[in-house]
């Protein structure tokens, strides 16, 4: 049974995650993504049904446009893949209502992962959406508010630090909010393996990438899917990381 909830999910979730694709994309460039047709970006040309089915279309047409034949980015087809299977994995091991609760927040979450992956940009709506939706979460889940909103505030307060000490170099101001948003969630303990999950993960893929030679070593790296991939690892096992690390002293 739970493989078939898997599975269902993640067939589900490709569509979802096709979708994702055009918003990231419209919302960044500025454009209405709920009304007008799908088209590629390098023709402007209209796509038919054949051109936006998930996975397959890319696999079909060999990741080339079937109108102009330029390449379609492969990240379309990471972000398809990634939604159905995080969806899949939620949805097969909570409670339907919990799993939909908590798929809403992935929505958000791999919105603000990819744009700042692929953009170094957070816009503000999917910042908004996602506070509404961890306060709604907190409420539900009957979490110590006030400790909640501390981690938040204390969070929020040390990447503003690191915001103004760097002058915007060693952080975005997008990544102010979306600490302290991912905190409010976690409270106190979790928010602090967040961030050392957050700064290791970002400093090994910091280190290779310089050491690849496809980033010097005083450019940026988008910081906003360190503190994605920290808040996930966590919400999932940071108490057992913490009780694994207790065990080791």
């Amino acid at each position: 049974m739970v493989l078939i909830i898997f599975f269902i999910s993640f067939f589900i979730f490709l569509f979802v995650g096709s979708f994702l694709n055009v918003v990231i994309e419209r919302v960044y460039r500025g454009e209405q993504f709920i009304r007008g047709r799908s088209y590629c970006v390098s023709c402007k040309h209209e796509l038919s049904v054949i051109d936006l089915i998930p996975v397959l279309s890319f696999l079909f047409l060999k990741g080339k446009c079937r109108y102009c034949k330029k390449n379609i980015p492969p990240i379309h087809i990471v972000i398809e893949l990634f939604t159905a299977i995080c969806a899949g994995f939620i949805f097969a091991s909570y409670p339907f209502t919990q799993a939909l609760f908590f798929s809403l927040i992935l929505v958000i979450l791999v919105l603000i992962f990819f744009t700042d992956l692929m953009y170094y940009v957070i816009p503000d709506i999917y910042l908004y959406i996602l506070f509404g939706l961890c306060v709604i979460g907190a409420a539900l889940l009957y979490f110590p508010i006030w400790d909640h909103v501390r981690a938040a505030l204390f969070t929020s307060a040390f990447f503003g630090l690191l915001y103004l000490g760097s002058k915007g170099k060693a952080m975005g101001e997008g990544d102010i909010y979306l600490s302290g948003i991912l905190a409010l969630f976690l409270g106190p303990t979790l928010s602090l393996v967040m961030l050392f999950i957050s700064f290791l993960t970002g400093a090994i893929v910091g280190v290779i990438l310089v050491i690849r030679g496809r980033k010097r070593i005083t450019q940026a790296i988008p910081f906003g899917p360190f503190l994605i991939f920290g808040f996930t690892i966590s919400y999932l096992v940071g108490f057992n990381l913490i009780n694994l690390y207790l065990g080791l002293l």
